[in-house]
């Protein structure tokens, strides 16, 4: 459980109402039946100044609501509070299901989808997003995302839409290859989630907390557009060389360089605790470089930092699991898995390597096996086959035989205890679940 943090009930809900935001910078507006009965109930036998005089607001902005305009959450809420003296009662939640427009004074969403619910694909994506290739104004709160390839910003004003509404996006201009957001969705990822505005680079921003507790195709979603943004395809001429990357930049307001021991950038190691949730293990993330960067005309060093995903398994995971939405990236990944493929692969994830050689064995129909049976069914090399072999003696799943020969090759057969486990399990593993057809690596 990660630690609690001093941040909205949207950083641990993922849920946002409209009571969470702030009442002097929201306006709303009501659905026409209901904002007539709401305001004649409000009125009585009073005239409409004298309603404003009780309600402690200017006749003004009562007029302006009345006639069709948004007003800001604080004028209704001191109605409510005048209808409560009064013995009348609405509910907070009840003027939240009758808003059909939000919105800052110069714009606004239309049919909001109240209340707001980022735990989802879309809205993992549009969080990640932000902390990935966007970021939020400090003073306008005006989200914003950059990306060079046209589809991505499709991709996520799509989800905008979805999450909050018609008009939660602004203008897009390719050629600062820019998307600009409604400020509305920079007050509700803000006051509402928690997301911190400014130089991502100097906050160092976390991951919300509920996307740790989220389905895994949640946490997929995040990642895949957190890879599309700031991830790579490394392609080497040798196996060890063809892996995954991601990298993050942090830095310290301080002028002076930092020291090469900083601190791993939260939203990496937040990236890294997505990834083992998922099932894949990245390495531990490690310093880069560094570069020098001006923020407000002041001088600062900015570190990379990267974290690398490598090994076949965690590949082939990570193109199952997660994958890539940029055509070019899954091309890449795609010739990246084709070449690991083609060679000897001994080494599955802690534990899976018997899990496999016990499903192979009983597959087999074969009353012994050995060695080399074993490594072609695997796929891997026999001194691999011959140590797995020996660890299933080891725990009681296999035995060995006794050699007619001296130089005769070691036979082993299942026992009891090894069928009754293999049996037990929902599904043996097999070499082919951790590898992938060449039509879906190309």
């Amino acid at each position: 459980m990660l630690m609690r943090v001093d941040k909205p009930e949207g950083w641990y809900s993922a849920v946002v109402h409209v009571w969470d935001l702030p009442e002097g910078r929201v306006y709303i507006d009501l659905k026409e039946d209901f904002k007539r009965e709401f305001l004649i109930i409000a009125k009585g036998n009073l005239s409409w100044r004298e309603l404003a005089k009780r309600c402690k607001i200017s006749y003004k902005k009562l007029k302006h609501f009345k006639e069709g305009h948004k007003t800001s959450l604080g004028v209704v809420y001191r109605i409510l509070e005048y209808l409560k003296e009064r013995n009348i009662h609405y509910s907070k939640r009840e003027i939240e299901r009758n808003i059909n427009r939000i919105g800052g004074k110069k714009s606004e969403i239309k049919e909001p989808v109240l209340p707001f619910n980022l735990n989802t694909t879309d809205g993992a994506k549009i969080i990640a997003a932000i902390i990935h290739d966007g970021g939020i104004w400090n003073k306008s709160l005006v989200p914003y995302y950059t990306n060079s390839v046209e589809s991505k910003h499709e991709t996520v004003k799509e989800s905008l839409n979805r999450v909050f509404g018609r008009g939660s996006v602004g203008k897009t201009n390719m050629k600062d290859q820019v998307t600009y957001i409604s400020n509305m969705v920079g007050m509700i990822l803000v006051y509402g989630i928690g997301l911190c505005p400014g130089n991502k680079v100097l906050n160092n921003p976390k991951i919300p907390e509920f996307l740790f507790n989220s389905k895994k195709e949640v946490m997929a979603s995040y990642l895949r557009q957190a890879f599309d943004d700031d991830g790579s395809v490394v392609n080497g001429k040798i196996k060890n060389h063809k892996l995954l990357t991601i990298s993050i930049n942090t830095a310290s307001k301080r002028s002076y360089r930092a020291p090469k021991n900083s601190t791993v950038p939260d939203t990496l190691r937040d990236i890294r605790e997505l990834l083992k949730k998922i099932g894949i293990n990245p390495q531990k993330p490690g310093f880069s470089k560094e570069r020098i960067k001006f923020f407000n005309k002041k001088k600062y060093y900015s570190q990379e930092w990267k974290l690398i995903i490598t090994g076949f398994y965690n590949i082939i995971e990570f193109q199952k699991s997660i994958g890539f939405e940029l055509r070019y990236k899954q091309k890449a990944l795609g010739r990246i898995i084709n070449d690991l493929s083609k060679t000897a692969t001994p080494h599955l994830p802690h534990g899976m390597s018997l899990k496999v050689a016990l499903g192979c064995v009983l597959k087999s129909n074969q009353d012994i096996v050995d060695k080399n049976m074993l490594a072609k069914e695997m796929r891997c090399t026999s001194f691999w086959t011959k140590e797995l072999l020996r660890r299933l003696e080891n725990k009681g799943y296999a035995i060995s035989r006794p050699r007619k020969k001296e130089n005769e090759i070691l036979k082993y057969s299942l026992t009891e205890k090894g069928e009754c486990f293999a049996k037990q399990l929902k599904h043996i593993p097999n070499r082919l679940d951790f590898t992938c057809s060449k039509e879906t690596a190309l």
